[in-house]
């Protein structure tokens, strides 16, 4: 093959090389498959499973999750542990606890923060919340005052 064929040859190569390129970068954006995303939660209270990649983002922010069945516990139970994200804010009132019901899936309670993650054995409101006192963050008020016998 002669010097000039093989350049022309070449050339066409690179350029169907770099008009593929800009297709194939759109393609995979628009049919990029099921990657997840990190979503903004609509509520600190949660029913269902919170994708992983949110919940990771979430504790990388300082954020602890209590994660919990409703079926393996009662109402009264699940009343109270809807209501802690309120009750466990910081003193400038920051929301550091996000509720996070996975139905359906008898997993036992935990509290999981970036240092902690624990399994709550006896699963009652003295529990829970001590346990939480023991894992934020940032001890809120309401545990202070608890451990002094001020409240509750």
């Amino acid at each position: 093959m002669k010097k000039k064929n093989k350049q022309r040859i070449t050339v066409i190569i690179i350029l169907v090389l770099f008009g593929i390129s800009p297709i194939a970068f759109i393609g995979t954006g628009i049919y990029g498959g099921g990657q997840q995303q990190v979503k903004l939660l609509e509520s600190f209270v949660n029913n269902g499973k919170i994708n992983d990649l949110t919940k990771g983002a979430y504790i990388q922010g300082g954020y602890t999750f209590l994660t919990y069945d409703p079926d393996t516990v009662g109402f009264d139970l699940e009343q109270y542990m809807d209501s802690l994200p309120s009750q466990t804010q910081t003193i400038d009132g920051q929301t550091q606890l996000v509720v996070e019901k996975t139905l359906g899936s008898n997993e036992r309670v935990t509290i999981t923060n970036i240092n902690v993650y624990e399994e709550i054995e006896n699963v009652t409101r003295e529990h829970v919340f001590e346990s939480l006192c023991n894992s934020l963050l940032i001890t809120p008020l309401e545990c202070g005052l608890n451990s002094l016998n001020i409240t509750r």
